[in-house]
């Protein structure tokens, strides 16, 4: 395995602005964390203060309009969702470029422009995959429109996702506009998390077998691949990705092959997990699972597992009255399972994957020993 020792910037900016779009910055995250974990407060403040640095200057420095934003970064509420990549237009535009190693912004943009028709269907295709080691087939225009109307997704989400492809260019465009200053000020800040990717370096060199090592915080446990590289997460510090683009993975010696595999992992995941599984207990897993223990609860999520509905779709759907539809929602977003996206007048609500995984590791670590 090939660790690199520097972070893909374009990745990291389009985390910072999926994570302020969607309300979940790195400083509440950390309040967040810190409740949680009261005893570990001095401990995550050191871990978390280069991050928290660098969100603060994204944030004082970039003067964007919110609702531009929310449109590129907003997680399309229904979409298919790897692990820990929301969704959104941002990276239907951008999912192949995110986890390999960074050339440039001009260079990742004139590429995107020289995209053919067919290619600018497989590159939203690929974003449209729970995965990004599945492999998109190719599809025609008429197609693509069939599939995109097909998804449980709202109607608005879908407007705007063949608004997208009607105007790839000039939505190119502005998405670069968005995201090229916040690139150039993430490389600028080096000296900011340096530090922070010397650790990881240090952290992961000295392991004698790394693959079992990040096999133990991940569920990444199949490496059967002929050259596997490591990158570090700065903004993701507690999650991961992984890449796999037949006939376009990187090597060493900047040449394509079909056999090469790209991790980024949070600079922080392994401490992460050391944090949050030595807080889980079998009393801390009794109220989620408490809400989980009623049909219509289940019923509910089972359906929002493939659909976005409002809470008179949901009520009509299996035949329960709005108040008791009221009550089932707010104990499941209690509970972090559920989301609710406020559109066009009415609340669409989603399953939460992200949290819903989470939680079901936590169960596995208690019952299974493995996280």
């Amino acid at each position: 395995m090939l660790i690199i020792t520097d972070i893909n910037p374009l990745l990291e900016a389009v985390t910072y602005f999926t994570d302020r779009a969607n309300g979940r910055p790195i400083s509440d995250r950390y309040l967040a964390l810190i409740r949680e974990h009261p005893d570990k407060q001095r401990e995550l403040f050191s871990m978390l203060s280069p991050t928290m640095t660098l969100e603060k200057e994204l944030n004082a420095n970039l003067n964007i309009k919110e609702e531009r934003i929310s449109f590129f970064f907003k997680r399309i509420a229904g979409m298919p969702v790897s692990r820990f990549l929301d969704r959104n237009i941002a990276t239907l535009f951008l999912l192949v470029h995110m986890s390999v190693p960074f050339s440039s912004m001009l260079e990742i943009r004139a590429a995107l422009m020289q995209n053919t028709l067919e290619q600018k269907i497989i590159s939203f295709e690929c974003g449209f995959l729970s995965s990004s080691t599945d492999k998109a087939e190719e599809i025609n225009i008429s197609q693509f429109f069939r599939y995109i109307d097909n998804l449980p997704v709202s109607y608005e989400s879908k407007i705007n996702i063949f608004r997208a492809i009607n105007d790839y260019e000039a939505f190119v465009d502005e998405l670069f506009s968005i995201l090229t200053p916040a690139v150039e000020l993430i490389q600028k800040k080096r000296k900011l998390y340096l530090p922070l990717l010397t650790e990881f370096s240090n952290t992961y060199r000295d392991v004698e077998d790394v693959h079992t090592e990040i096999a133990k915080h991940t569920n990444i446990w199949s490496l059967n691949c002929e050259d596997t590289y490591l990158r570090p997460y700065i903004m993701g510090f507690d999650s991961y990705l992984v890449s796999y683009y037949p006939g376009e993975s990187f090597n060493i010696d900047k040449k394509y092959t079909d056999t090469a595999k790209h991790i980024t992992l949070g600079v922080y995941k392994g401490k992460m997990f050391d944090i949050n599984s030595a807080s889980i207990t079998p009393k801390s897993l009794a109220i989620p699972l408490k809400v989980l223990a009623d049909a219509n609860r289940m019923e509910i999520l089972f359906y929002l597992k493939t659909n976005v509905a409002y809470g008179q779709e949901i009520a009509e759907k299996f035949n329960l009255v709005p108040p008791n539809v009221s009550h089932h929602i707010s104990k499941l977003q209690a509970a972090g399972f559920v989301d609710g996206t406020l559109e066009s007048g009415k609340i669409y609500y989603t399953i939460n994957y992200h949290n819903i995984s989470a939680f079901l590791d936590k169960v596995k670590y208690v019952l299974c020993d493995i996280l």
